[in-house]
């Protein structure tokens, strides 16, 4: 059974993840997969309570369970957190064929990504926005889409102002341009991190790329920066959980995970601006403007709308993310 599960895994892999981490790792058994993370990939700055880690393993279970139905499987999700958070998929034989909305998903798995350029700003159709949030649904999880002009500008200002307590932070812009990767050739050794062309950047070799962060990025650019690219979208889309567990971390993923896949095959695309998820002090202030309730928090902020499809980012082999059971054992 081997091969199946592996290939299952493939459409996990191509899950979003911080910086493109993909923290995750996967072991085999007769009976279905274990998911769980991958700690030497942490963002312990960018992300210290490990809440994106685990939003992106929920993006990765969602395609898993996903690509499973979709190849003959019925998954079956068990969590098994015990403070380290694996998840468990047992994968029986299905007796009934996926469904329409299981196989139009799964046929943009390969065709999603995250789009960080410009876009065009043409509005969105209300029936494409509907159709956003229903797939997003989720329990424990509430989606808002935001269109209104007021709105989006109180929001731009919350990211400006997280975006500059960020970059203001020596550790945080040496653990981002860690992830960079400035041509090809690096972001084809190791298969991860931020490939600067997919970004609409031009491939550099590494040493000119960290000089030219040194000198070009600041606060005050990086803020500036972020507000055009808002104000090139056609909306912004929150994504909140009630609680702030890894269980609702995981639900944020994977409704996240069926948001972007059906905006794939509605021909929109998006990018994460997440920096007032990301900077606590702001993350009071955000859930404050959006009127979420007590012990309801914004983990994603997402911008929406209409570009040209970006180089994909990479991913590392499947065997890579596969590890043995005296290997997950000590993981524990």
């Amino acid at each position: 059974m081997q091969q199946p599960y592996k290939d299952i895994i493939y459409y996990a892999t191509l899950a979003p993840s911080g910086h493109n981490t993909q923290p995750w790792k996967f072991e085999l058994f007769d009976d279905g997969i274990v998911m769980m993370p991958d700690w030497q990939r942490t963002l312990p700055i960018a992300d210290p309570d490990n809440h994106a880690l685990f939003i992106s393993l929920g993006c990765a279970l969602e395609n898993l369970v996903i690509a499973a139905r979709n190849l003959g499987y019925q998954p079956e999700v068990n969590y098994i957190f015990g403070g380290r958070g694996f998840v468990q998929i047992l994968l029986p034989p299905s007796n009934t064929p996926p469904t329409p909305t299981e196989i139009a998903l799964f046929e943009q798995i390969t065709e999603r990504q995250s789009t960080r350029c410009k876009y065009n700003g043409e509005p969105i159709p209300s029936a494409s926005i509907e159709a956003l949030l229903a797939a997003a649904t989720e329990d424990k999880v509430i989606c808002q889409a935001i269109t209104d002009t007021t709105t989006i500008k109180a929001l731009t200002d919350l990211v400006k102002e997280a975006c500059i307590l960020q970059f203001d932070n020596d550790a945080f812009v040496a653990e981002l341009t860690q992830w960079i990767r400035f041509n090809k050739m690096k972001a084809a050794e190791t298969n991860d991190g931020l490939y600067s062309k997919a970004s609409g950047n031009p491939n550099v070799p590494n040493w000119l790329g960290k000089i030219l962060v040194d000198v070009t990025v600041s606060p005050q650019s990086e803020a500036k920066k972020y507000e055009a690219l808002i104000n090139s979208s056609s909306a912004l889309v929150l994504f909140a959980g009630q609680g702030n567990s890894i269980r609702t971390w995981i639900n944020v993923g994977r409704s996240f995970e069926r948001f972007a896949l059906k905006a794939t095959a509605l021909g929109l695309k998006n990018a994460h601006v997440n920096m007032p998820c990301e900077a606590f002090d702001v993350r009071e202030k955000l859930a404050k403007l959006m009127q979420l309730n007590s012990g309801t928090y914004p983990f994603l902020l997402i911008r929406l709308g209409y570009a040209p499809k970006m180089p994909h980012a990479y991913r590392r082999p499947v065997e890579e993310v596969i590890i043995s059971h005296s290997e997950a054992i000590a993981a524990l």
